[in-house]
């Protein structure tokens, strides 16, 4: 590929290999999500897959390396820590059919991967990833697409190991995305479905919008009001806001989706809870029916700004998820008169 240039041929030819260069290199590295860790604009479904804390076997003792005696060696630790040259396994199993499926991801909840990322990990003994988010003593979670074809359906294995250093995995999922073209089966062959609603309205102290119409919020009193339709079984309903804000994610982006996971909250963890572990986000309710859901948010931590929306995002028991259901909002300002 070359680039068009006023300068001598020589030139053209070094910002034509320098792009084509960068072109083949986007194509071999792991796409990765920098923008929250439900990040989607357009209604997306995929199912979960939460690596249960009983594989969680702390770090190693130090004092017995290279020997890799784990901290917790019964397993159910908050945390996951490979030292030295020593690896951590974790077994986890996938009972549905994803050979139609479009695409597999994994998610690390990491602490202290450092600015020089240490964390590796394979599935199956498969490909090295290098996770490429990290902060020297904050938590960067990770989401990034693994080739399909490394995971079994059945049992699994995903190993960590470090390459500079020690570091924490606080919490593992694979999610493998679906749709209605490129379906996701359980094991007796039946198509897996995804949990179905929108968000309807947006209330503010001016009046009440249709969240497709977007709108000018008068907050004066830090408040705003969402309203979501939840059309099929859910086990609960998360509301987000994509807005100039503070980074959690430690990404480097400030006007993103807000969210970010609680470790230990999600299934499986030590702390596990009926609404799961987002956090930073506007908030989440349980859904016992289908029916309308309404959450108030508070906002005097946000600024006066344009360009806001909402979305929700839906999870049933099985762990089947839509981010972004019914699609996400139109913009709204956010406005205050003093």
């Amino acid at each position: 590929m070359f680039v068009h240039s006023p300068y001598k041929h020589g030139v053209t030819m070094r910002v034509g290999f320098g792009v084509g260069l960068g072109l083949m290199l986007l194509l071999v590295m792991p796409l990765v999500a920098f923008a929250g860790i439900y990040d989607a604009d357009t209604p997306t479904t995929y199912k979960e897959y939460w690596i249960d804390h009983k594989e969680f076997t702390g770090g190693h003792v130090e004092a017995e390396l290279p020997n890799c005696v784990d901290t917790d060696s019964n397993g159910n630790s908050w945390y996951v820590e490979p030292w030295g040259q020593c690896r951590k396994d974790l077994t986890f199993t996938i009972p549905d059919d994803f050979s139609e499926a479009l695409k597999v991801e994994v998610y690390l909840d990491l602490w202290r991967n450092r600015v020089r990322q240490s964390a590796r990990f394979q599935i199956n003994n498969g490909q090295t990833y290098q996770p490429l988010a990290g902060e020297n003593w904050s938590r960067t979670p990770y989401v990034m697409e693994i080739d399909k074809s490394e995971l079994n359906q059945g049992q699994n294995t995903l190993s960590l190991f470090n390459n500079n250093g020690p570091f924490h995995a606080h919490d593992i999922a694979i999610r493998i995305y679906y749709d209605e073209s490129h379906p996701l089966r359980d094991s007796n062959g039946a198509v897996i479905g995804a949990p179905q609603g929108e968000l309807v309205s947006v209330w503010a102290e001016n009046g009440l919008f249709a969240a497709a119409t977007g709108g000018t919020l008068l907050v004066d009193n830090d408040l705003i009001v969402l309203t979501a339709n939840v059309t099929t079984p859910a086990k609960f309903v998360e509301f987000h806001a994509y807005y100039d804000g503070y980074d959690e994610d430690n990404d480097g982006v400030s006007k993103d989706w807000h969210n970010l996971g609680r470790n230990n909250f999600h299934p499986g963890g030590r702390e596990e809870q009926p609404t799961g572990g987002t956090i930073n986000h506007i908030g989440t309710l349980l859904t016992p029916a289908p029916g309308r859901y309404t959450m108030a948010w508070r906002l005097p931590h946000v600024i006066n700004q344009s360009g806001v929306r909402f979305k929700i995002r839906l999870v049933d028991a099985a762990g089947n998820v839509q981010d972004a259901a019914g699609g996400i909002s139109a913009p709204f300002d956010i406005t205050r008169s003093a």
